[in-house]
């Protein structure tokens, strides 16, 4: 179940950064991490997504979506309908006998096609989490996940308060006193990092087999 974005900054100001009073971070700093997290998220498990796109007589190239994570070359599929047969493309580099049913991706953010498709093509595809941008915006990852993302935002947030430390005169007057190696801040990101990784692992890896050859 997805949860609004001010009651997962409370929890995390709560529960991580003990900072329910705000007087560390900023609900901006806040948002800019969790945008952060919920991208790095997304190598573990992405959303998955559908577009539709309507050919154009004479055109060859179109857009993909803004929040492509992963290529449809790579991981997804692209077919069109033509009756009750679903005619699936492919990536150019797999097959390059059909021209009729082939395609490729550049730049990054363009599939360009061999040949203008007679019906709407349809793409699955791996894409990245909407960031949110008021407090009723949703945080929609599994739910298994919400802490994980709260562990992450904690690392991040250490780096703007591990900076000052990173610089403060004793590490450059006294280097026996330790290195900016050894500031506190560095440490706790740290162990949030390792929290994060150690929970993530105890739930298996999103699959995006490639899926061209199924109807």
């Amino acid at each position: 179940m997805a949860i609004q974005w001010s009651d997962f900054r409370n929890y995390v100001r709560r529960s991580i950064l003990d900072d329910e009073n705000s007087s560390k971070w900023s609900d901006d700093q806040l948002g800019d991490m969790v945008g952060w997290a919920l991208d790095i998220f997304c190598v573990h498990t992405a959303v998955v997504s559908s577009m539709v796109i309507t050919p154009v007589a004479g055109t060859l190239a179109y857009e993909l979506p803004d929040n492509l994570f992963v290529s449809p070359e790579t991981a997804g599929a692209v077919y069109a309908v033509s009756g009750s047969t679903k005619e699936f493309y492919k990536p150019f580099f797999r097959q390059q006998t059909e021209p009729a049913f082939a395609y490729y991706v550049s730049p990054e953010d363009t599939i360009n096609f061999l040949e203008v498709p007679q019906n709407p093509v349809t793409i699955h595809y791996y894409g990245y989490y909407p960031h949110p941008a008021t407090d009723t915006d949703l945080i929609t990852v599994p739910q298994w996940s919400l802490p994980a993302i709260a562990y992450l935002i904690g690392a991040l947030a250490m780096s703007p308060e591990s900076v000052p430390t990173s610089n403060i005169n004793r590490f450059r007057e006294a280097p026996e006193k330790g290195t900016p190696l050894d500031n506190p801040m560095i440490q706790q990101q740290n162990a949030f990092l390792a929290l994060y990784d150690n929970f993530i692992k105890r739930f298996p890896l999103q699959n995006r087999e490639l899926y061209v050859e199924e109807s």
